[in-house]
């Protein structure tokens, strides 16, 4: 079972490992721009204009969930049943990112500054308490207190689109012009790899510690 979201609100969901795709109701016509689920049932989106949907019965319906004051969402992710993040940002406070967090499955969320990475594609979570966020603009933030803190792993100027751990170590982020670079310290350090392109590159995913795709 596949989620994709994307533009005017649209929702696809497959049962078929994506042979065939239907659509979703999703009572909005804002550009959705991550999608995440905690199990077949529960499900989130965010999206622009400070758009969060809630699932749970496997994307059947959709519904509307109340957010602060922010601009664009742009990545999502649950660490269990009641604990949630939104990555987002501030560009009235020089491009600082923001952080929308909630503790009760998307009832209430609040909202703090964290620093500034610029628009912030990717958050992930490697274990209950170490977290990144991969930013445009050239950056990569970082926690070790579940969200508490966050601080700056990695900057060398590119934007940074997607970021994907295989291990609690081991991790690798991409981004313009064709940049891989890969952490084995779960990020105290980061090393460039050759990547044999200079196109942008905006999806990273592997299968098994040898075995990845970036597209």
């Amino acid at each position: 079972t596949i989620f994709v979201v994307g533009w005017s609100g649209q929702i696809l969901k497959s049962n078929d490992a994506g042979l065939t795709w239907q659509n979703q109701i999703s009572n909005t016509t804002e550009d959705l721009n991550s999608v995440f689920f905690l199990d077949s049932n529960i499900g989130y989106v965010a999206g622009n204009s400070q758009t969060i949907l809630k699932t749970t019965n496997g994307g059947n319906t959709w519904t509307k969930q109340v957010s602060p004051k922010t601009q664009h969402l742009y990545s999502i992710f649950f660490r269990d049943i009641n604990t949630g993040y939104i990555a987002t940002y501030d560009w009235e406070v020089d491009s600082c990112t923001v952080l929308l967090t909630t503790t009760d499955g998307g009832v209430n969320w609040e909202k703090r500054n964290i620093g500034g990475v610029g628009s912030p594609m990717k958050m992930t979570f490697v274990n209950k308490d170490t977290a990144f966020i991969a930013g445009d603009f050239g950056g990569i933030m970082k926690t070790t207190d579940g969200g508490k803190r966050w601080e700056t792993s990695y900057h060398n100027g590119n934007s940074y689109f997607d970021i994907f751990f295989i291990d609690d170590n081991t991790g690798y982020v991409i981004g313009e012009d064709g940049e891989i670079s890969i952490t084995e310290n779960c990020g105290k350090d980061w090393t460039v790899l050759d990547s044999s392109t200079d196109k942008d590159l905006l999806s990273i995913c592997f299968t098994d510690i040898n075995t990845g795709y970036a597209v």
